[in-house]
């Protein structure tokens, strides 16, 4: 059978209109998706200020803006919502959860996604980055259209051809001045320190951190000069409440800082390789915190992959080391004083205990990751054993 000319024509024309009219419908689709996207990261950005307005600093995660802050419809992309897309899914990284924003001020460690990760924070990146370019640096970033959504911390929304963003401003900064190798190796001075001998009688659960200090017990404290707070802990072998303890020097995390030394926010695979029903902890904060207010973390790795977290909560696990002698006797919430000594200038030093519960004894505990939560409460951990 012959087919007629006009009907094929025809049938051409109408499928050709289908697809205009459909590529139509995408292009309308995109465009309110992005200007509804833009709405929310407005609102984002509010919320942000309102934040800092009461807690002083930036959020460590979208989540905490709601429900005070912010409604959690607002951290969800349209487009996003459609294609069933969340944050994670879309940049690889990040926490789990429904938010389908990109938040770059994060407190976690820069991922290996982004070319091969770093022992350094997201925040620590970021802040760098704005003393090239300022507040054009994004903190919240949507990836669910063609063309990114960049909110800058000053609060300006920008599009960005694709995740590099920082092409957009190589008119005035060369690109690869923004990444964080150069940015780290322009900024760090390395801080090498001697620490002890370990006494050869020391057990083994009194766990080896040898490789991890990054403070010496008889250091002046930045911003407490002349003081040396933990310059009368006997360093060695030591025991505290009936626990065993070997102590020569301390992790030191996110606090001020003497010179361009920097503490980071986060020591990693600390090697315990040990089964034990609890882990004890000495430790404390060079600043203060309201009560209740997470400070640190500590992630335990057990040998059948599981990851264990204890929060670390000020005036429950732990406290400012040095205080004045007026308040050293007032009450604490829970936390545990295991040592204290005055101080020249007539204050009080301490160090505090408290222990993790292991809930899966028959498990190995394979190390430990200690990272400090949002604020300058400066967290340290001295020594750590098992039992």
């Amino acid at each position: 059978m012959r087919t007629c000319a006009y009907c094929v024509l025809l049938c051409g024309g109408i499928l050709f209109s289908q697809r205009v009219v459909a590529d139509q419908t995408a292009q309308d689709l995109e465009h309110e998706e992005v200007r509804q996207c833009s709405k929310n990261l407005h609102l984002i950005y509010e919320a942000i200020q309102a934040y800092r307005r009461v807690n002083k600093d930036v959020p460590t995660e979208l989540a905490e803006l709601t429900p005070h802050f912010l409604s959690k419809v607002h951290l969800i992309c349209p487009g996003a919502r459609r294609l069933g897309l969340t944050s994670a899914d879309l940049v690889g990284w990040g926490p789990t959860g429904p938010a389908t924003y990109d938040y770059e001020f994060t407190p976690r460690l820069i991922p290996p996604i982004i070319s091969g990760g770093a022992q350094w924070s997201m925040r620590e990146w970021k802040q760098l980055q704005m003393g090239l370019l300022g507040s054009d640096v994004p903190i919240v970033r949507c990836h669910t259209h063609k063309r990114v959504l960049n909110l800058s911390f000053g609060g300006r929304i920008f599009e960005s051809a694709s995740v590099d963003w920082e092409q957009n401003f190589t008119d005035v900064v060369r690109r690869e001045d923004l990444t964080f190798a150069k940015r780290f190796a322009a900024w760090t001075v390395v801080k090498k320190i001697i620490v002890p001998a370990r006494n050869p009688q020391a057990l083994a659960t009194l766990i080896d951190l040898s490789t991890e200090y990054n403070a010496l017990l008889d250091e002046i404290w930045p911003s407490c000069e002349p003081l040396r707070p933990l310059s009368g802990l006997p360093p060695g072998l030591a025991e505290f409440d009936h626990t065993g303890f070997d102590i020569r020097g301390a992790i030191q995390l996110g606090a001020l800082r003497p010179g361009l030394i920097p503490y980071p926010v986060a020591v990693t695979n600390i090697v315990i390789g040990l089964h034990g029903a609890r882990v004890h902890l000495l430790l404390g904060t060079v600043y203060a915190a309201p009560p209740e207010t997470p400070v640190a973390e500590c992630i335990f790795h057990l040998s059948d992959g599981r990851r264990q977290r204890l929060q670390l909560l000020y005036g429950t696990h732990l406290a400012t080391l040095i205080l004045p002698a007026s308040e050293a006797s007032a009450p604490l919430r829970d936390a545990k004083i295991a040592w204290s000594a005055s101080l020249s200038d007539g204050s009080v030093a301490r160090l505090f205990q408290c222990e993790w519960i292991n809930p899966a004894p028959a498990q190995r505990i394979e190390s430990v990751d200690f990272l400090a939560r949002a604020g300058n409460t400066g967290p340290l951990l001295v020594a750590l054993s098992t039992e």
